[in-house]
């Protein structure tokens, strides 16, 4: 399987958002997705977009059928099939991450109601 896929081992890294309980079952390696993935400077802002998006809910979906930690919406499935994902990848960590890190390489926070400047 893909290696996003095995969240099982590697992830003994905490993030600050990890200190408390109330965090999903996954929080651990959605925090560990965002930083293998954004750049240091941008950490805190993807992780507070993707907790107000989802709660780290990996499974999470949406009103309009958006999905995953950063509640990727269907208008990207031309953008996830070409970076080599397919729809239901949008329910895994790291597939998310990447296809939203994608997203504001392009748009910025702009296409996350929850962001509130760039």
């Amino acid at each position: 399987p893909p290696p996003w896929r095995d969240e099982a081992g590697g992830l003994a890294e905490a993030a600050h958002v990890l200190a408390t309980s109330t965090l999903a079952p996954d929080a651990e390696a959605v925090a560990m997705a965002i930083r293998q993935v954004f750049p240091l400077e941008r950490w805190a802002q993807a992780e507070a977009i993707a907790w107000c998006e989802s709660r780290y809910r990996p499974g999470a979906i949406g009103k309009a059928a958006e999905r995953g930690i950063f509640q990727i919406s269907g208008i990207h499935l031309i953008r996830i099939l070409r970076m080599g994902y397919t729809w239901d990848d949008m329910l895994h960590a790291q597939p998310n991450v990447e296809i939203a890190y994608a997203i504001w390489q392009e748009q910025g926070w702009a296409p996350w109601s929850c962001s509130s400047t760039e």
